[in-house]
């Protein structure tokens, strides 16, 4: 009975084993899987859905068939209102999703400005405090509470017109692609019948500075029309009838666009002291057209209160010294700000006053030439020896003209203080005394007389009718034309034993 037993639970492990492995009458399943060359499993990557506006339960619905982890930022009981990576991005098996949850923005619809006329084009703006985050595509849609269709539409500016007179509620739902309603918003507004047209009129606005939409948004509830001219991008420039004119319901408005005047803020002269009144001034360039009224708010840097003015010339007066960055702010009549400007003024210290023992020297000292000048005549000698032989030897030696001219300048510069000055007077006299001296030893040299001139005779001559080597030298042909017999060197070999 034992050994019958154990074969029993032998058997009964056996089947276990088999039927656990390959279950009968079905069809083995795999998941879906990707595999490579090594033999590992790459899952498919998963694509990141858009997760705006849920809750942090259905943000983790959302995830987890995705085998995404969600990673909650922000609030408990927030929405969700980013997330990162963005949607539609693809991410690998398991990676995690960044969701900030916070408060939903609230929206907010804004009518037309009154008044609201029956059949006049009437323009409503949705908008979102705080501003809608980057990627939901909000879908708005307009119910206008005069019996018409509803409105779907993903542009954020619609307009309107209404048939009838009378009180209009004017609401806006917006939803996600998907059609899931995430707020809505409403406005009333009063739709008025049109006045008579041969009573009915109107004040032209001031128009300057809008551009060609924010023009035709004024116009058309006074019931007149725009006649635009000038590049389509530029701001109104100048416009007929000017702004307070009383006009025709239905008139036309004559508006020029162009390039918006730049501002140019100018400061004071350099240099710019402590207490000093300095004037500042602005201008247009080009200059801005007759009509508009600018108002100009001065910022001083350095802490003193704004000004504001209509004058384009300004003082200002500061207490403390530094760099000032002054800055101009310009508008209109309504406060609308127009442009800006700035400049930097670098305010110093005012400077010390003179002293009352101070004494103000001025050296002046003109241009002190010296010239010297030394005409020496020209001076030719002339030596002219006369042998037996009716030869004659000339020696003539010629010293041109010779002029020195020497010129000094001195200048004193600006006075200084008394003991510089006389050191420099002092210093200028020691040059001058200097320079004259060297003057007077050029001249003396260039004056003094040429030097001995000394000829050697080279060709025999002839004494007392015989030939002789003469072997002397001529040591001065002065004394050589008068004696003979004087100024002779050397020996003198004779001929024939005649004498010399």
């Amino acid at each position: 009975m034992v050994s019958g037993l154990s074969v029993v639970v032998l058997s009964v492990s056996f089947a276990a084993l088999v039927f656990g492995q390959v279950p009968p009458n079905r069809t083995q399943t795999k998941p879906p899987v990707n595999e490579t060359r090594g033999g590992s499993i790459r899952l498919p990557p998963s694509i990141v859905p858009l997760l705006f506006g849920m809750k942090r339960v259905e943000v983790v619905r959302a995830l987890e068939p995705l085998h995404l982890r969600p990673k909650f930022l922000g609030i408990e009981d927030g929405i969700a209102l980013a997330q990162d990576p963005a949607a539609g991005t693809s991410v690998p098996y398991g990676s995690g999703v960044a969701v900030t949850l916070g408060r939903m923005p609230e929206l907010v619809l804004k009518g037309p400005p009154a008044p609201a006329y029956v059949g006049s084009e009437l323009t409503f703006t949705v908008s979102f405090v705080p501003p809608l985050p980057a990627g939901p595509k909000a879908i708005y849609q307009f119910t206008w509470g005069d019996g018409s269709p509803t409105e779907s539409t993903a542009n954020a500016v619609v307009t309107h017109r209404f048939v009838d007179a009378g009180a209009r509620v004017v609401s806006v739902i917006w939803t996600l692609n998907d059609r899931v309603k995430i707020g809505s918003a409403r406005v009333a507004v009063d739709i008025l019948p049109l006045p008579p047209v041969d009573t009915a009129t109107s004040y032209v606005p001031l128009l300057f500075g809008m551009n060609r939409v924010e023009v035709s948004r004024v116009l058309e509830p006074l019931g007149l029309q725009p006649k635009f001219s000038g590049p389509d991008n530029g701001s109104a420039m100048e416009q007929k009838p000017p702004a307070g004119t009383r006009v025709r319901y239905g008139s036309a408005v004559a508006v020029t666009l162009g390039m918006m005047p730049q501002l140019v803020l100018k400061g004071p002269a350099a240099p710019a002291y402590v207490g000093k009144e300095l004037t500042f001034s602005v201008a247009f360039v080009p200059p801005l057209p007759a009509g508009p009224k600018a108002i100009y708010h001065f910022t001083w840097g350095d802490g003193s209160p704004t000004e504001s003015t209509g004058n384009t010339v300004v003082t200002h007066r500061f207490a403390d010294a530094g760099a000032r960055p002054v800055s101009v702010i310009w508008t209109l009549s309504d406060g609308v700000k127009i442009g800006s400007a700035g400049v930097v003024v670098e305010i110093l210290p005012v400077p010390p006053p003179p002293s009352d023992t101070a004494q103000t020297a001025t050296v002046a000292t003109s241009d002190t030439s010296a010239t010297v000048s030394t005409d020496t005549a020209a001076s030719q000698t002339t030596v002219t020896t006369t042998t037996s032989d009716n030869s004659t030897t000339t020696v003539t030696t010629t010293t041109e003209p010779t002029t020195a001219t020497a010129s000094t300048t001195t200048s004193v510069p600006t006075p200084g203080p008394p003991n510089l000055l006389v050191w420099i007077g002092a210093a200028a006299v020691i040059l001058l005394l200097v320079v004259t001296f060297l003057l007077a030893r050029v001249l003396r040299a260039l004056n003094r007389k040429p030097p001995k001139t000394q000829a050697q005779a080279k060709s025999p001559v002839a004494f007392n009718g015989g030939v002789r080597a003469v072997e002397y030298e001529i040591e001065h042909p002065e004394l050589i034309r008068r004696r003979p017999e004087v100024g002779l060197r050397g020996g003198v070999r004779a001929e024939e034993g005649d004498d010399v």
